[in-house]
């Protein structure tokens, strides 16, 4: 072998573990930037406190599908009218400085931990987020460890929808079961046209929780203005009669005298006032007393002699009251102790 042969022989054998060397370098240089980068990712985009956000905005963009697929417990007791659209929208966005917590391990994965501010005062609100396993053996995956919680809210017979954060809801038996997404804040108003109670807003801050929430329905002023038109229409057309003892009516006097029925005026002096009170499960309208008036000319039997009359009288009235979503039904009528004390009807 020439010795230039020798030479380059020596050098190939030389090259070769140096050229292992540098791969395997490489490839520890890479394998370490990509463990680094793992764990970078893991620590922010795959995190848990980055999965408790991402939930929180799905909440804020109405968006229930999204947030709902990042629970770990997907059933669903009671209407949705909250968990999607404008009314989901509408649960958080109340919510001021909001803000979330350094999270801690527990036994299901972390606990995170949000807090924000709601008409003035603080609450708290702890996530749970489970640990799911790995996306493509490296990423973390999350999910939320607990149920939706359910605002179990009890109303009035009379009432058929309920208006949650502003969107229909309907009531079945005097009962709507409303399931919820948590944290969440709900308004809940009856606006029946007859029927109304006083708004309610409730703070959820616990996922599996049943809360109760009880809406007192009271008539309206709409209802009260209603039932007093026909009332005093029905005394109004009692005094249209011209007779002594009008049809149906409590109204009545009693003469000896021959009287000319063409004579006979009825007036409502002082109309009673109409007030509408719960009994038991319904509403009733209470016995009204009011005032009236009949003037007539009576012509005695016994001396001819002719007379103008101008009487005064105490009298009441009761009513039957009936409720229906957005309706009502009222009849007045003659009570038993005025047919009583008044024979000659």
């Amino acid at each position: 072998m020439s010795e230039g042969s020798a030479t380059t022989a020596k050098s190939t054998k030389t090259s070769v573990p140096k050229l292992v060397s540098l791969w395997l370098a490489l490839f520890a240089v890479v394998l370490t930037a990509g463990i680094i980068t793992i764990t970078q990712l893991n620590a922010t985009q795959f995190s848990a406190e980055t999965f408790a956000k991402r939930y929180l905005d799905s909440l804020r963009a109405g968006d229930g599908g999204t947030a709902l697929g990042l629970l770990s417990q997907r059933e669903v007791n009671g209407q949705a009218v909250l968990l999607d659209g404008e009314a989901l929208r509408a649960s958080v966005e109340r919510m001021q400085r909001i803000e979330f917590g350094e999270s801690r391990a527990d036994e299901r994965g972390k606990i995170v931990p949000l807090s924000y501010t709601l008409d003035g005062h603080r609450h708290e609100v702890q996530l749970h987020v489970k640990h799911e396993g790995r996306a493509w053996l490296f990423f973390n995956q999350w999910s939320l460890a607990e149920p939706l919680s359910t605002i179990n809210v009890a109303t009035g017979p009379n009432t058929s929808k309920l208006l949650v954060n502003g969107q229909p809801a309907p009531v079945n038996e005097s009962k709507a079961n409303l399931a919820t997404f948590f944290p969440a804040t709900v308004h809940v108003s009856d606006d029946s046209k007859y029927l109304a109670a006083q708004s309610k807003t409730l703070a959820v801050d616990a996922s599996g929780m049943a809360l109760p929430l009880e809406l007192q329905a009271a008539p309206t002023e709409d209802l009260q203005k209603a039932v007093q038109k026909d009332i005093n229409d029905y005394l109004d057309e009692c005094a249209k009669q011209k007779v002594l003892q009008p049809t149906g009516c409590p109204l009545s006097h009693a003469t000896t005298d021959r009287v000319d029925p063409e004579t006979i005026k009825w007036e409502i002096r002082d109309y009673p006032k109409v007030s509408i009170e719960k009994n038991g499960n319904d509403w009733d309208v209470p016995v009204l007393d009011f005032q009236a008036r009949i003037k007539y000319t009576g012509i005695d039997l016994m001396t001819g002699e002719s007379k103008d009359y101008d009487i005064k009288m105490n009298s009441e009235v009761d009513a039957d009251l009936k409720l229906a979503p957005n309706q009502y039904f009222v009849k007045p009528f003659v009570t038993e102790r005025w047919l009583k004390s008044n024979s000659a009807y």
